[in-house]
């Protein structure tokens, strides 16, 4: 059984303008919600404010407060002094004419709202993540992207003219949803409809607009010091995806695994007809798809007599899928890890501009100006070095140049923003690397649940990132550099239990990753060689997998 005639069909197709559409249209698709990740650093800011307090009250003792204060003290009728909470605030607008924080008053004790505010977006996704998923593999790339965008541009071009606190919270919630399918749904659509061959590369572009959204969104802040208009234009290059979804194919390999074959094909031969090439005969391509790609096992639902309680417990078992075999078990829980430590410090990073003595608009433009670099370069690395060792490496050196922050003296901002921006460029090329290595690693069978599990864990990370930076970084500001860098060298220690996924075509099926050892399978062969050496080692043994897997799946 080869489970990867698609890539083989695809090579044949030269790279054209069908490539150019499915890449250029997901690119910008995950770029787009750059703006509302990170709207936190412009939207809710740590602003200086002063209680204001009652001109009319004659009992203030002291109506100059502080900066931060909030309360100020009144003399009562038996001449003692008293603490009154304070109810309205005067903020500094030198750096923002109008944000959230200071038209809600989210100071004092309404203060954690700035970072519910950051990490709801983060939530959203981590909630919808594993749904979104199931629906992909389920009823398809394209349909769940095309949805997801559909949203995503109503609800941004709304959020900035909600009218209170709660309104806002509850749209960044659903935004936060809307960015699985628009990021990580057009991220698979767009690899599986790359050939082989230049799938580490696109891999990487496909991230690499993101990287420019992040330099024009600060732009976008700098120019517009009203959170409200920002938002709004932020989001209004959202539109530009409309034209592209009409164009857009479902990726062939999703029809390949649902047994969809007639459809697969109308896909190839698109893709050969703009990319001006040629395939073999419809009967043929047809058969090739048939003969060597297994399609997904399909459970059959409610069996005649079944009772609720079996259906439960397939259901049940079909959420723990990903820890069902052991290869497959071990991708999940490092992925985990990985995806969790990566953006918890990619976001992090992001967040402590404030706890830094520099300008939040030109600290955001150099991240932005640091990624790229970092997505320039790493396609030469992995090209030569693979995927495994370049990701502990970068895990390995972000903890190394992080823990350096600690020992900077507090006088020295700017070799601490050194070191932090340093730190974002590598744990940027590990970001990189992690997400084009989770979606070769994942079979085509449970890819996108695969891949939205581990994006999952990522959510948990950066949802967490906020109030590291916002609480513990205000109080010690060594402690974020301490647990982002040690986070990430733990976790590129637990990479070494993965194996490089270099020159290898993509597995369709768990039965597949499973009858072959992936750390010596077909190693630097062409897919022609790969396609032959599995379709003569490994049915028996595939299939006899597959009938064990289908066998635990029933109740």
């Amino acid at each position: 059984m080869d489970a990867n005639q698609v890539d083989v069909l695809l090579s044949k197709i030269r790279i054209g303008k069908w490539n150019l559409l499915q890449t250029l249209t997901t690119s910008v698709a995950s770029s787009l919600p750059a703006a509302h990740a990170l709207a936190g650093v412009f939207v809710v800011p740590r602003q200086s404010y002063v209680c204001r307090s009652s001109q009319e009250d004659l009992r203030v003792v002291n109506s100059n407060s502080s900066d931060g204060t909030c309360n100020y003290i009144i003399k009562t009728e038996d001449d003692s002094y008293q603490e009154v909470p304070c109810t309205e605030w005067d903020f500094d607008n030198s750096t923002f004419t109008r944000t959230l924080t200071s038209e809600q008053l989210l100071v004092c004790d309404r203060e954690h709202y700035r970072a519910l505010y950051m990490s709801l977006y983060m939530i959203g996704v981590l909630v919808a993540s594993p749904v979104i998923g199931y629906l992909a593999d389920r009823f398809g790339r394209k349909r769940i992207f095309v949805w997801g965008v559909a949203c995503f541009i109503v609800l941004g071009l709304i959020s900035g003219w909600l009218p209170n606190i709660p309104a806002v919270l509850i749209c960044r919630f659903l935004i936060g949803i809307m960015h699985v399918p628009v990021v990580k749904i057009s991220y698979i659509l767009g690899m599986e409809s790359c050939p082989p061959e230049v799938r580490p590369i696109a891999g990487i572009l496909l991230y690499f607009p993101w990287t420019i959204y992040v330099c024009i969104f600060s732009g976008f802040g700098y120019l517009i010091r009203d959170w409200r208009w920002l938002m709004t234009v932020a989001s209004l290059p959202s539109l530009l995806l409309i034209p592209g979804l009409w164009l857009l194919d479902e990726s062939p390999h999703w029809l390949v695994v649902r047994g969809r074959y007639r459809e697969a094909l109308q896909v190839l031969k698109k893709a050969s007809r703009w990319n001006n090439s040629s395939l073999p005969s419809d009967e043929e391509v047809i058969l090739i798809l048939k003969s060597t790609a297994v399609p997904a096992p399909k459970i059959k639902h409610e069996e005649e007599g079944e009772k609720w309680l079996s259906i439960l417990k397939r259901k049940a078992s079909d959420l723990f899928i990903l820890f069902r075999t052991p290869r497959l078990r071990t991708i999940s829980l490092v992925l985990h890890l990985n995806f969790f430590v990566i953006d918890m410090t990619y976001y992090g990073v992001t967040y402590s501009g404030g706890n830094f003595d520099i300008d939040i608009y030109s600290y955001i433009a150099l991240l932005g100006l640091t990624e790229v670099p970092s997505r320039l370069l790493i396609h030469p690395i992995l090209s030569r070095f693979g995927r495994k060792i370049p990701l502990i490496a970068s895990l390995m050196t972000t903890g190394a140049v992080l823990l350096c922050v600690t020992a900077v003296p507090k006088d020295m901002q700017w070799l601490m923003v050194t070191f932090a921006l340093l730190g974002r460029m590598c744990i940027s090329i590990s970001s990189s690397i992690i997400y084009l290595f989770g979606s070769e690693l994942f079979p085509t069978e449970v890819r996108t649940r695969g891949v939205s599990c581990s994006f999952m864990m990522s959510r948990v990370g950066s949802s967490l990132a906020p109030f590291i930076t916002e609480y513990l970084g205000y109080n010690y500001q060594w402690a974020p550099s301490v647990v982002f860098g040690g986070g990430v060298i733990i976790a590129g220690l637990a990479s070494m239990a993965l194996w490089d996924t270099s020159n290898m075509a993509l597995p369709d099926t768990i039965a597949f990753l499973e009858s072959t050892d992936p750390r010596t399978r077909l190693r630097g062969k062409s897919n022609k060689e790969e396609s032959e050496t599995t379709s003569l080692k490994s049915p028996a043994k595939a299939t006899k997998l597959e009938e064990e897997i289908q066998l635990k799946e029933k109740p």
